[in-house]
């Protein structure tokens, strides 16, 4: 059922294609913090990218369909200043875009055309909304994620989180659960929040910066290039 599915989709979206990119490892010994920011923009972006310009510093923002006018200029700001934007669903409605394989491309195509229409930069990396393999995606979490790879687009999970999404979240839990993980790995690539609630992220990141500067890591932006950190994917 899945695999008619799949070759359904293969001649859907016939747009929705980049250049493939290789990949390149991580060296040893180059401590890199790679700073993700998913589900703006929002009202908070501003003061986000504000932060990261003080600190000279490149992040990444998985954005979703936000497609007021004020939220377009946001994600045309995040271009400008030089941070990578990519796709991070266009509805992030977990029931909806994990229902199918088709209802999931339908959504990211749709998210696709908004950040190309906002920015004039068509996105080339992904962030499933809830991590690439979730209680909602199971089913269909290999297919799709080997046509998004087919695609040429490349997706990245995380290997240390904030935590400021989760209930009961205090500032003190975001800065010590982002340092605490962070600093077990040499290539860190950090799950933080950028929707109108997470004042206490803002609060907390240039701090988080700055300690993660002095254990001796830099700072870098994702791209297709950056071989990513992704969850076990289930089998078929």
């Amino acid at each position: 059922m899945i695999a008619k599915e799949m070759e359904a989709i293969r001649a859907m979206f016939p747009s929705f294609y980049v250049e493939p990119t290789e990949k390149i490892a991580h060296k040893a010994g180059d401590k890199v913090a790679y700073l993700t920011f998913d589900d703006g923009p929002s009202e908070l972006t501003p003061q986000v990218l504000k932060i990261l310009a003080d600190n000279d510093v490149k992040a990444t923002f998985f954005v979703v369909g936000r497609s007021d006018a004020q939220s377009k200029k946001w994600m045309k700001e995040i271009v400008d200043q030089g941070h990578t934007i990519g796709m991070h669903t266009y509805t992030h409605n977990y029931r909806k875009i994990y229902a199918s394989p088709t209802a999931f491309f339908t959504d990211l195509s749709e998210l696709n055309d908004l950040i190309t229409e906002a920015t004039g930069v068509k996105p080339q990396i992904v962030r499933f909304a809830g991590g690439s393999v979730n209680s909602y995606n199971k089913g269909i979490a290999r297919p799709v994620a080997d046509e998004l790879t087919r695609r040429g687009y490349t997706y990245y999970d995380w290997n240390v989180s904030a935590g400021d999404a989760e209930k009961g979240a205090t500032a003190q839990s975001i800065y010590q659960n982002t340092v605490n993980e962070a600093v077990q790995f040499e290539k860190a690539v950090v799950l933080f929040h950028d929707s109108s609630t997470k004042h206490d992220t803002v609060k907390e990141l240039p701090k988080i910066i700055g300690t993660l500067k002095k254990n001796g890591y830099r700072f870098d932006k994702l791209d297709p290039s950056v071989k990513p950190i992704i969850f076990k994917l289930p089998a078929q």
